[in-house]
């Protein structure tokens, strides 16, 4: 290619990626819109035709008369989750990338580190709720770090055995290039365990939601969880607080793999 149309690709290229970022987008938010509204339309069908009790299942209906009739009250507990849930993701991805990374540049910690990791995930996290409670309190914090607990090891787990399943000739090819460690792991290491790595933060997204309700479920003032607690009575309002965690739950998973998509084809278009 000339420097003439490398001027002109450039400008192309960078022109498409509002296109790229809208078409992931796109491909995230729709399929699972489409089928949140099939499970509505058999849920209406079976509370219309089944006779059910509304106290045991609500007609959407009535669950959609609570969106309208207290929209802000809602809102305003679906942010609070939504904001726990993704500081928690968020500090949980940091560490959780780090520590793997640092884990998988020795097959030996690797396999010192492991089996511990698969503990960890093996326990059952709602045991550490009263212990994270006497720690950090009734606030904000306790909810973090319900969230960071639950979705961290996923990460880390991922993370390590991303960075570990190098390819041999990848291997190869850096030894007879006499590749450093690091060299090593910013250009083949990384760029190879970042889809395994995405797999885990999609894991781990749902997780980090489920550990803000959590902590919520056990003390709180506010968030769908505390509202889930407090009315178990209004089964509309329950229903209406599920059917946000699960609306929360696809936004940041869509937001995850939003980035996902963005990542890997930035990596195809810039390496061909």
């Amino acid at each position: 290619m000339t420097t003439a149309e490398s001027a002109l690709a450039e400008p192309a290229a960078a022109a498409g990626w509002p296109a790229l970022a809208g078409r992931a987008a796109a491909g995230v938010l729709v399929p699972p819109v489409v089928v949140l509204a099939m499970l509505l339309a058999g849920w209406w069908a079976y509370a219309e035709l089944s006779g059910v009790e509304s106290i045991v299942l609500p007609h959407p209906g009535e669950v959609a008369a609570v969106f309208t009739d207290r929209p802000g009250f809602l809102l305003r507990h679906m942010a609070v989750t939504a904001a726990e849930a993704a500081a928690g993701f968020a500090i949980a991805t940091a560490v959780g990338i780090a520590v793997g990374a640092v884990v998988s540049m020795s097959r030996h910690t690797t396999q010192g580190v492991m089996p511990w990791l698969y503990a960890w995930e093996a326990l059952p996290k709602v045991a550490l709720g009263p212990v994270v409670i006497l720690w950090l309190g009734w606030g904000f914090a306790p909810k973090v770090m319900m969230a960071y607990l639950l979705s961290v090891g996923v990460i880390t787990i991922n993370t390590v055995t991303g960075f570990r399943r190098l390819p041999a000739e990848l291997v190869e090819l850096a030894a007879s290039l006499a590749a450093t460690r690091w060299q090593v792991f910013i250009r083949m290491r990384f760029w190879n365990g970042l889809p395994q790595i995405f797999t885990g933060l999609k894991i781990a997204a749902s997780l980090a939601l489920i550990g803000a309700v959590l902590g919520e479920l056990l003390s709180a003032t506010q968030g769908l969880g505390f509202v889930i607690r407090v009315t178990t009575v209004d089964t509309p309002l329950v229903y209406a607080a599920l059917v946000l965690l699960a609306i929360t739950s696809m936004l940041i998973n869509s937001a995850v793999v939003g980035t996902e998509l963005v990542a890997l084809r930035w990596h195809r278009h810039t390496n061909h």
